[in-house]
């Protein structure tokens, strides 16, 4: 009888940890309140970082950087647009969890573009300037001598314009 009741209690135990873990799968509106601020607060410096790291750019007039940059603050930009009136959704008791997956999900996409803009702003220049050596083809002055080696010995004389009449 003992063991029956050992094994019931168990079950009973791992049954109220279940329905603690999924039954309430948010939490409490005021938390969500609260992580909904906090997403929002990071969203904003997330955004902040990439434009100063465009204007870093725009200061060095790098084109190649400058134009990355913009293309995350435009993937970014809609992700921004939209915090507010998730945020005001929060409220709905019946979409809450819907809602509030919609602005985890707004928040790391804006931290991705931001980790993107790092990548972008740290690339440099792949080539600069450089010197060559290279002068002329090895070969006769006179290209009517014909060419050293076995190349038939033979080059067409240049063709001249005609003179003016």
């Amino acid at each position: 009888m003992t063991k029956f009741l050992a094994k019931v209690l168990f079950v009973a135990a791992l049954g109220g940890a279940a329905v603690t873990i999924y039954g309430a799968p948010g939490g409490a509106p005021v938390a969500y309140a609260a992580d909904a601020q906090r997403i929002r607060t990071q969203m904003l410096a997330d955004h902040q970082h990439v434009l100063r790291l465009k204007a870093a750019a725009v200061r060095e007039k790098d084109v190649i950087k400058i134009n990355c940059l913009n293309d995350k603050l435009v993937q970014m930009n809609p992700l921004m647009n939209i915090v507010d009136s998730l945020i005001d959704r929060l409220e709905s008791e019946s979409e809450r969890d819907t809602v509030y997956n919609e602005l985890v999900d707004a928040g790391n996409k804006v931290r991705e573009q931001r980790e993107l803009a790092d990548q972008c702003a740290e690339s440099s220049k792949l080539v600069s300037e450089s010197t060559n050596a290279y002068t002329a083809p090895h070969g006769p002055e006179d290209p009517t001598e014909g060419i050293p080696g076995d190349y038939g010995g033979y080059v067409e004389p240049p063709g001249y314009a005609s003179p003016d009449r």
